[in-house]
């Protein structure tokens, strides 16, 4: 069955490559990329044969098509998988890495290239192609060309999604690259001041919610990845005004990327220790109920599993811990209204009720 089936891939690889090459329609280009990705997930062999030209003709294509999410994201699909084949991956970094960073870089003074999300997708890209490199040999130093451009457009745009891209881009950067991106100059400041710049505007309420969801991924990589470089009080600066931001924060995807953050520092610095640097955020206002209340009476919204769980083992913590003062803050809450006694529930007397309840309850209620 394997010969025969890479027979077959043979036959329709090199075939759905000139049918792209011809300049369809959307719609039969749409269909060339769905079986290019079919064929590039199956033999590698044969994939790496045709790899050169396919990675040109991907490129003109992503070019042609950049205002198309359908058509860019099928190509960015397709890059990924490329780059996961020792024999392409090269290839594919050394030619799409340019062309993408030179995106980045026009989207800094053409802002409609941000607004139509091309520079999004360029940052994607990237983000894929780092994801799918090797993690047993480091980054090509060809991707830390897009350093520079990229904090730049995080530091000047507005657009949600570009600032999302950004700083998922920015994560992965130093997860996988830490050394290699910190020996280079931002227009003769540090990695590190500019890096400082960028997360005090994720973190800042000038920035919309949406924008700054993927804060909380970069802020756990910077005080758990980086925490010999950025030193101690730098790290704790950062809770604080995680803690600041949670409080203002009104969208459920903030809270939770938030939440998901100080989470992890729940567990390495131990619940007690944690709620005392929260009441200390603020030398005038103690702004931990509020940090607390938010974090609580939000969880219910969160989406993602991940942040799901990271919150209950910190609330789960910080209840067994002994500390007090989840007993002495209270919450309004609402809750079904019981029916009169001896009444069956109807409609007239079914309904809800706002109850103010201790923290720890609610924390109780979530748990169980």
């Amino acid at each position: 069955e394997g010969p025969e089936v890479e027979t077959l891939v043979a036959k329709c690889l090199p075939a759905a490559c000139q049918l792209l090459a011809e300049e369809a329609k959307e719609e039969t280009i749409a269909l060339s990329l769905e079986t290019i990705h079919l064929c590039c997930g199956v033999s590698d062999k044969v994939t790496a044969s045709v790899a050169p030209q396919l990675t040109e003709l991907l490129l003109r294509v992503w070019a042609k098509h950049n205002t198309n999410p359908h058509v860019t994201e099928a190509v960015n699909d397709i890059i990924a998988n490329l780059a996961t084949n020792p024999s392409c991956a090269a290839g594919v970094m050394s030619k799409w890495t340019p062309a993408m960073v030179g995106i980045i870089t026009q989207g800094c003074v053409n802002k409609k290239m941000v607004l139509q999300g091309t520079v999004e997708r360029a940052i994607q890209l990237l983000a894929a192609l780092i994801r799918s490199w090797d993690q047993s040999k480091p980054l090509p130093s060809a991707l830390f060309s897009a350093v520079s451009p990229l904090f730049r457009l995080m530091l000047e745009t507005d657009d949600n999604s570009a600032m999302q891209a950004g700083s998922g881009l920015l994560t992965l950067l130093l997860r996988r690259g830490k050394s290699q991106m910190l020996q280079g100059k931002i227009q003769g400041r540090s990695v590190m001041e500019v890096l400082s710049m960028v997360v005090n505007r994720l973190l800042s309420p000038n920035v919309t919610d949406y924008a700054a969801c993927e804060a909380g991924p970069l802020l756990t990589q910077l005080v758990f990845g980086m925490g010999k470089e950025i030193g101690q009080n730098a790290a704790s600066s950062l809770v604080s005004a995680t803690a600041k931001r949670l409080v203002r924060a009104e969208k459920p995807v903030l809270i939770a990327s938030l939440v998901t953050f100080l989470a992890h520092v729940v567990k390495a610095l131990g619940p007690n220790r944690m709620l005392s640097a929260l009441e200390n955020v603020d030398s005038k206002n103690n702004i931990m109920p509020l940090v607390m209340t938010k974090w609580v009476m939000t969880h219910g919204d969160f989406y993602s599993c991940y942040a799901q769980k990271c919150s209950l083992i910190a609330l789960g913590m910080i209840l067994t811990s002994g500390d007090p003062r989840p007993y002495k803050m209270h919450v309004q809450v609402e809750r079904v209204r019981e029916p009169p006694p001896g009444r069956r529930p109807t409609r007239q007397n079914a309904g809800t009720q706002k109850l103010k309840i201790m923290l720890a309850t609610e924390m109780v209620a979530l748990l169980c």
